[in-house]
């Protein structure tokens, strides 16, 4: 994770952005479909048992994306701020 920037926007309020490493991405996506696999379900296999290039074509390629950042985000803002 990198600190981009840090911005006091109001008297109590301040945004700051960060970034992740594609490795740490491509972790957290990992992380994701195997969270989130028995729940899909693709014609000819069975819920859990689909690979994860097929959900990705079947469904797009950003169909793990919101839980990866989300977890991404979850696990690193408490660090962030504190280096803020």
């Amino acid at each position: 994770m990198e600190i981009i920037s840090q911005n006091n926007t109001a008297t109590n309020t301040t945004a700051i952005e960060f970034a992740f490493s594609a490795e740490e991405f491509e972790n957290a996506i990992a992380a994701a479909y195997n969270k989130r696999k028995k729940n899909i379900s693709v014609p000819g296999f069975r819920k859990g048992k689909a690979p994860r290039a097929l959900i990705e074509k079947m469904y797009g390629e950003a169909v793990f994306y919101e839980d990866a950042a989300n977890t991404l985000i979850q696990e690193n803002y408490p660090a962030a701020v504190e280096e803020s």
